[in-house]
């Protein structure tokens, strides 16, 4: 083990365990433990500056998530709420039996796109 990744591995066990517990600990050779800090490290992190920063300005600004317009395969009786599909129309009117079925192409937006689903990732971790 090189010998700066041995300091950092005792320092940090070492903070762990002091801010966990409060008590004295020895000073031995602490190592990080994974299965035992990782949930103390998300602690640390959960209520950093920065995680509290990105919660605040996400409050503040709640307009600024970016969307995407889909669309939405939709079936309805004589109502069209986006691009009428031709060919599904005609099949499922021959299909059905109903002269007024319309197949179409709803515009939807929807906000599961790749920075909002990194955001909501590192809110759910947050909680």
């Amino acid at each position: 083990m090189q010998p700066d990744t041995a300091i950092v591995d005792f320092a940090a066990s070492l903070f762990l365990r002091y801010f966990r517990s409060g008590s004295l600990i020895e000073g031995q050779s602490p190592t990080i433990n994974a299965a035992r800090d990782v949930e103390m490290l998300k602690g640390h992190w959960a209520i950093s500056q920065p995680v509290r920063n990105l919660i605040e300005h996400i409050l503040d600004y709640p307009h600024e998530a970016q969307a995407l317009l889909m669309h939405k395969e939709r079936i309805d009786d004589a109502v069209a709420r986006g691009r009428i599909d031709a060919r599904r129309t005609v099949l499922l009117r021959q299909r059905s039996g109903l002269p007024t079925a319309i197949a179409s192409m709803e515009p939807v937006r929807s906000f599961n796109t790749g920075p909002n689903v990194i955001l909501a990732w590192v809110l759910k971790e947050v909680m």
